[in-house]
């Protein structure tokens, strides 16, 4: 996994993603536990699941320039050019840094 210490042993990726669903759930209104699991996803190139998650993330708080901002890889990736610069001009717009 990307960002893992040299030497540590591998994660699991499944185990990790069942772990930050069952978080989502018990946390249904936290926009931090969606936005944790469509990083996980982002990270293993599962960008269909990504955007799921961070749409959710959106849902409960739609200004969260880092969830608009990886949405927009991950739009690219899964061919669809136009929504990812829809989701740059957003994250622009809520924070021009």
């Amino acid at each position: 996994m990307p960002g893992l210490p040299q030497g540590h042993p591998p994660i699991n990726a499944d185990s990790m993603i069942k772990v930050l669903k069952d978080q989502a759930a018990q946390n249904p209104q936290d926009p931090e536990a969606p936005l944790r699991l469509a990083n996980v996803l982002y990270d293993h190139q599962r960008f269909s699941e990504a955007v799921e998650w961070y749409q959710k993330a959106l849902k409960l708080d739609a200004k969260n320039v880092n969830a608009r901002t990886d949405l927009g890889p991950c739009l690219f990736n899964l061919g669809q050019p136009k929504q990812a610069l829809e989701e740059y001009r957003k994250s622009l717009q809520a924070d021009p840094r």
